[in-house]
């Protein structure tokens, strides 16, 4: 799209990023399908195993790169998290639903009011929480609890 305008990419994005602000929060991925799909059923087989395998058995295993774990496994297997962790106590749960109805906090500013990390917390609120749509930057404030109707890629035509 920067090519197509004549601009440069980051204050092309800058500006989209001030008029629609929601659309930063929407990821589109760039992993290969079969990379994505090696990962879900790594994700889905560590599910049956006891002990949970950890992340990093998980990365071992599908070839995935640690950070595309973080980014996609929420999204391919939300359960992963309980079956590894635990489920959150209800308090914790409650507290997440409210900062989230809150629509300005941040998720780093919610891990730290719930003592986790960002990274953990993002597969709770997907576990918990499937349709709110997660921001790409933990700086970001969680805005959009369902998904808007007819979401999709901006375009030119």
């Amino acid at each position: 799209m920067a090519l197509l305008l004549s601009s440069h990419s980051p204050s092309l994005s800058r500006a989209i990023d001030r008029h629609f602000p929601e659309h930063g929060d929407v990821r589109v991925s760039h992993l290969p399908a079969p990379k994505m799909e090696a990962l879900r059923g790594a994700l889905v087989a560590g599910l049956q195993k006891v002990p949970v395998p950890s992340l990093q058995e998980i990365h071992k295993s599908s070839r995935a790169h640690p950070s595309s774990i973080v980014l996609h496994g929420p999204d391919l297997c939300p359960e992963y998290i309980v079956h590894l962790r635990g489920e959150l106590p209800a308090k914790k749960v409650a507290r997440m639903r409210e900062l989230l109805q809150e629509r300005r906090h941040s998720l780093r500013d919610m891990a730290k009011q719930l003592t986790m990390p960002t990274n953990r917390l993002r597969w709770y609120i997907r576990y918990y929480e499937p349709g709110v749509v997660l921001p790409l930057s933990d700086g970001r404030p969680v805005r959009q609890l369902t998904r808007p109707e007819g979401l999709g890629r901006l375009t030119l035509g």
